[in-house]
C-alpha cells in the first residue's frame, strides 16, 4: 500500500474491535458490585460467557494484521485493560499500529455511566475514539479474516459497502397481520437477541416496513454519519447508554450505522463476500467440520465469527483452534519478515530486480542475489551477495525470483516468474515459449490481460502453479524517471540502438558500421547496448566503436537513462523496443519478426538512416499505435507493478495457499540438466 495513501486523513480506514477480560479480577469485582447494586441476581445479559476471554483477539488482530495491512490503526477499546497481544508486539513494526482505547476516553463527558459492561453502550461511543479516522471497520474480537480483501470491499465510491439483506418487519408479515393476536399468547417472553434489536433500531430511526438484516461480519463505519445523528438526537445517545447491561429496547450500533447510511443513500449492498458463522456449543462436529471444509474451498468465504468457543466440547475448540492457526496463523509469523532471494542468470536481471529490491527495504524485510556462474556481480555496498548454492540454502529465503524460464528447484522458498520481457512472439513461433511451462514456477507475474488469460488457462490445466496480473516491475523504475525527466530539447540527436542475440533475428552484425557511419553525421550521437548473450565478436566489435558520439553501454548498465535522452530507438525484434515505446517515442526496426503499425520497419542497411530521419518528423499516427500496443502487453502506467509482485506474494503466503497446489511432475531429466548447467550435485 502506497505510503501516502496510508498516511492521508482522509483516506484512511481503521479498525476498532471491542474486547473485555471477564477472568480480570478488577472487573469481576466491578461486575459483581453492580449486580448487588440490583439485587445480586444475574441476569442473562450478565452471563459469564458474554465477558470471556478465550484468546480470540489475538486471531482477530492478527487477521487484520495479515489479510488487511493497508488498516493504519487498530485500536481495541476495553475498561481497563490490556491484552497480552500488545505486549507481544512491542519492539516489532506493528507496535504503533496497535492501540488501546479505555471506556474513560470514550465516555469522557458522560462518566455517570460507568462502568459499563453492555456492548450496545459501548458501541454507541465508538466514534467518540481520539484519532479515530472517518471510515472504520468495526470487530467483535471473535470475528477474523480468513482471506486478504482490499479497502474496496468496505468503503466504494464515497460509500459504505454493507452485507446482509432486506426483511419484513415482523409486524409486516402475512402470518403475522393474519393470525397475530391469536399467536401473541404463545409468544415467548422478549428477550435480547441480535436479530430483534436490528429490527428495534430500524423502527426507532423510521423504517417501518423492512428492515436491513446484517450478518455477524466485520462493519463499515463513519464517524460522520455517527456524529451527525447523536448531536440531532442526544438524548437518544443518552438513553441508549444509561443502561448498564444490555436492555431489549437499545439501539444496536452495527445496525444504526447501517440503517443510517442506507437512509441517507450512502450505501452499496455487496454480497459476493460472506461469512462462515461457527456456534460450537448448539452446532454439532460434523456440521463444523462442514463448515471449515467449504471455508477452505470457497475463495468468497473471507470472514468467520466464532462464538463462545470457550463453552465447546475439548474435541470441537482443539478442531477450530486448529483450523484457525492454518487459516490465520500466529501472529509471530507476521511479525518475521519476509526472505526473498533474486536469481540472476543474465545481466538483464538487474533491471527488473531493482524496483522490487526498493520497496522490500522499503518494508523493512530482507533481499539477496545469486549469480549463476558467467554472470558477473555487478552490486553496490548495500546489496548482499549469495556466493553459493548452500549459503541460498542457508538464508532460507521464503520467496525465489526468477527472470529466466528456469530456476533452481532446490532452493527453498515460493518461485515467482518475472518475466525478462514482454509477451512478444520474436520468432513468430506457433508455439511462443513465452507460453511454456516447465514446472519451475510457483507464481507467475503476468503484465496484461492478454497473456494473463492465456497463463490462467495453462494454471487450470496443470494446476500446480498460480497467476496474477501484476505488471512488469522493470517499468516502474522508466516510469518514475520519465515523470522527473527534463525533456528539453537539443540540438544534437541521440539514437538508442539495441539488438537482441539470436543469430537468425539479431541486426547487430551487419547494422555496425551504419551506426558508425550516421555517428560521424553532424548533430548526431550513438548509444548502443548488446543483449547479454550476444556473440562475443559482435560485443567486442561494437566496443571497438566507442568514440566521442558513440557510447557502448554493457548489458549490466542501467539503460533508462539513455533511453530517456534519446530521440529515437532503432532495434531488432529485442522486446526492449516496446520499453522504449513507453516514452512516446519513434522506433525504427531492421528485418523485424514483429511488424506492426507502432513501428517503421526496413530491410535493408542503407534505407536505416534516412527511416530514422522521416519518423523524426512523421510519427504521429505510428505514436499512437505504440500507446495501444504498449497497452496490450502492459495495462498499468502507474509505477506501482513492483507493490503488486509483493502484494501477490503475501496473498499466497499469508493465506495458505501453496499447499493447495498439485505437486509437480518429477522431471528428472531436465533436473539433472539443471544441476549440471550449474555443477550443483548436492541433495
Amino acid at each position: 500500500m502506497d505510503a501516502g495513501l496510508l498516511s492521508s486523513s482522509h483516506a484512511s480506514i481503521d479498525a476498532v474491535i471491542t474486547w473485555v477480560d471477564g477472568g480480570d479480577s478488577r472487573h469481576a469485582e466491578k461486575l459483581g458490585n453492580y449486580l448487588q447494586s440490583i439485587g445480586g441476581t444475574r441476569p442473562q445479559s450478565a452471563s459469564a460467557t458474554r465477558f470471556h476471554n478465550a484468546g480470540e483477539i489475538d486471531y482477530c488482530v492478527t487477521s487484520i494484521l495479515k489479510f488487511a495491512p493497508w488498516v493504519r490503526t487498530i485500536f481495541i477499546v476495553t475498561d481497563n485493560q490490556i491484552p497480552d497481544i500488545v505486549g507481544k508486539l512491542i519492539g516489532t513494526e506493528f507496535e504503533g499500529r496497535v492501540k488501546v482505547v479505555d471506556h474513560k476516553d470514550i465516555f469522557a463527558g458522560y462518566e455517570e455511566f460507568l462502568p459499563t459492561f453492555n456492548s450496545s453502550s459501548i458501541l454507541s461511543m465508538l466514534w467518540r475514539i481520539p484519532g479515530l479516522a472517518e471510515r472504520f471497520i468495526f470487530f467483535n474480537d471473535d470475528f477474523f479474516l480468513i482471506q486478504p480483501l482490499k479497502p474496496e470491499d468496505f468503503f466504494r465510491d464515497g460509500k459504505v459497502v454493507l452485507r446482509g439483506r432486506w426483511r419484513l418487519l415482523p409486524e409486516r408479515m402475512l402470518h403475522n397481520i393474519l393470525f397475530g393476536r391469536w399467536i401473541k399468547p404463545f409468544k415467548k417472553k422478549k428477550s435480547f437477541s441480535f436479530w430483534a434489536g436490528q429490527q428495534i433500531t430500524a423502527r426507532k430511526i423510521g423504517f417501518t416496513k423492512k428492515y436491513f438484516r446484517l450478518p455477524h461480519v466485520p462493519h463499515a463505519w463513519r464517524i460522520s454519519t455517527q456524529q451527525k445523528y447523536f448531536s440531532q438526537h442526544p438524548d437518544v445517545l443518552k438513553e441508549n447508554i444509561k443502561y448498564r447491561l444490555r436492555a431489549y429496547d437499545q439501539l444496536i450500533g452495527e445496525s444504526l450505522a447501517a440503517h443510517l447510511e442506507l437512509r441517507n443513500g450512502k450505501a452499496i449492498v455487496d454480497n459476493e463476500l460472506f461469512n462462515i458463522q461457527l456456534k460450537p456449543v448448539q452446532q454439532p462436529l460434523w456440521r463444523i467440520r462442514l463448515k471449515l471444509w467449504w471455508a477452505d474451498r470457497n475463495p468468497k468465504a473471507v470472514f468467520t465469527c466464532i462464538q463462545s468457543i470457550e463453552m465447546a466440547s475439548e474435541k470441537k475448540r482443539k478442531l477450530i483452534l486448529n483450523w484457525l492457526g492454518r487459516r490465520v496463523g500466529k501472529l509471530e509469523e507476521k511479525i518475521m519478515r519476509n526472505r526473498y532471494v533474486f536469481f540472476v542468470s543474465a545481466a538483464y536481471c538487474y533491471g527488473i530486480y531493482r524496483p522490487i529490491q526498493e520497496l522490500i527495504w522499503q518494508r523493512g524485510e530482507e533481499v539477496a542475489w545469486f549469480f549463476v556462474d558467467g554472470v558477473t556481480p555487478a552490486l553496490t555496498e548495500k546489496e548482499h551477495l549469495l556466493e553459493n548454492e548452500q549459503t541460498v540454502k542457508a538464508y532460507a529465503p521464503d520467496v525465489v525470483f526468477g527472470a529466466a524460464d528456469w530456476v533452481p528447484h532446490y532452493f527453498p522458498g515460493l518461485k515467482v516468474m518475472l518475466f525478462h520481457g514482454m509477451a512478444i512472439n520474436k520468432r513468430a513461433d506457433a508455439n511462443d515459449v513465452h507460453y511454456k511451462i516447465r514446472d519451475w514456477y510457483d507464481l507467475y507475474c503476468t503484465h496484461a490481460e492478454q497473456d494473463t488469460k492465456i497463463f490462467e488457462k495453462l494454471a487450470k490445466q496443470h494446476q500446480n502453479f498460480y497467476v496474477r496480473k501484476t505488471g512488469w516491475p522493470k517499468l516502474d523504475s522508466l516510469i518514475k524517471q520519465k515523470s522527473t525527466s527534463n525533456n528539453a530539447s537539443s540540438a544534437v540527436k541521440t539514437l538508442f540502438f539495441a539488438s537482441t542475440f539470436s543469430p537468425d533475428i539479431t541486426c547487430a552484425p551487419f547494422i555496425a558500421d551504419e551506426l558508425k557511419r550516421i555517428s560521424l553525421e553532424e548533430g548526431w550521437h550513438i548509444i548502443a547496448t548488446l543483449h547479454p548473450l550476444m556473440d562475443s565478436n559482435t560485443v567486442n566489435k561494437f566496443r571497438s566503436l566507442a568514440a566521442d558520439n558513440f557510447t557502448f553501454l554493457p548489458p549490466e548498465a542501467d539503460l533508462y537513462p539513455a533511453m530517456l535522452k534519446a530521440d529515437v530507438m532503432l532495434c531488432d525484434t529485442s522486446s526492449i523496443m516496446y520499453e522504449f515505446m513507453f516514452l512516446n517515442k519513434p522506433v525504427v526496426t531492421m528485418n523485424t519478426r514483429n511488424p506492426g503499425p507502432f513501428l517503421t520497419n526496413v530491410t535493408r542497411v542503407e534505407d536505416v538512416f534516412s527511416a530514422i530521419q522521416t519518423v523524426q518528423t512523421n510519427a504521429q499516427q505510428q505514436l499512437l499505435a505504440a500507446q495501444i500496443e504498449c497497452k496490450k502487453l502492459n495495462e498499468f502506467n502507474d509505477g506501482n507493478s513492483s507493490a503488486r509482485v509483493l502484494d501477490a506474494i503475501e496473498e499466497i503466503l499469508s493465506s495458505k495457499l501453496l499447499p493447495s497446489l498439485k505437486p509437480k511432475p518429477l522431471n528428472l531429466i531436465r533436473k539433472l540438466k539443471l544441476r549440471k548447467r550449474l555443477n550443483y550435485w548436492k541433495f
